[in-house]
């Protein structure tokens, strides 16, 4: 009996982990939703609406929520890099359910929607 408990707690842990997906594949970016919020009550999103395409949108203080650029991405390990028209716009580091970008010399860190 304690095996027969046991053997289900595993598998039931294994279904459990399996189900965290792994943003560090483009496949699995697609689709989702990035924010980061600024101190001052701006924030900023991350559209991933492709595996290689993402938008970036922006809303500043006393302004709508704007389109600020179209970039494509590419993922390697758990490194993500932003680019438009082959120039590098950002880089950043993928972990579990965040991305921490450096944009124009400012940390910011994305949390997933």
């Amino acid at each position: 009996m304690k095996k027969a408990i046991f053997l289900m707690l595993a598998c039931v842990s294994v279904l459990l982990t399996s189900c965290e997906k792994d943003y560090t594949k483009a496949e699995n970016l697609a689709g989702t939703v990035w924010k980061y919020n600024h101190l001052s009550g701006e924030y900023a999103l991350l559209v991933f609406t492709s595996t290689n395409t993402v938008e970036f949108w922006v809303k500043s203080t006393g302004e709508p929520e704007y389109l600020n650029g179209e970039f494509s991405f590419s993922v390697y390990n758990n490194r993500i890099q932003c680019s438009y028209e082959g120039e590098t716009y950002f880089t950043g580091t993928i972990d579990k359910n965040t991305i921490t970008a450096t944009i124009e010399d400012e940390t910011a860190v994305f949390v997933r929607q």
